[in-house]
């Protein structure tokens, strides 16, 4: 499946999810993240670490992060391949370019 279809479907995809929504208002309910948490920046900043850190074949921590990735180079031998897939989504280059 090329770069283009993959776009497609995930843009139809949303697009679906968003109709299902729209027509189930009354039954799903999308609360903010604040809602949660008194400290909801907090929250919020751990969850966007954790969705950065899980793009790697590893689990890293942060500290292991700053360590071993020095160079873009570094970031291409260590992403995942459904990582590289999600993040081409704005770029015009096939993933075999970057590895």
């Amino acid at each position: 499946m090329d770069l283009m279809k993959i776009r497609q479907q995930v843009i139809d995809t949303i697009t679906d999810n968003l109709r299902i929504l729209d027509i189930a208002e009354e039954i799903i309910y999308i609360l903010p993240i604040r809602y949660f948490s008194r400290d909801s920046n907090q929250l919020a900043y751990k969850a966007g670490m954790q969705a950065f850190l899980s793009l790697f074949d590893k689990e890293y921590n942060f500290e292991e992060y700053k360590q071993k990735f020095r160079s873009i180079n570094d970031i291409k031998k260590n992403i995942c391949v459904q990582a590289l897939i999600g993040v081409l989504f704005s770029q015009k280059m096939k993933i075999y370019q970057l590895l």
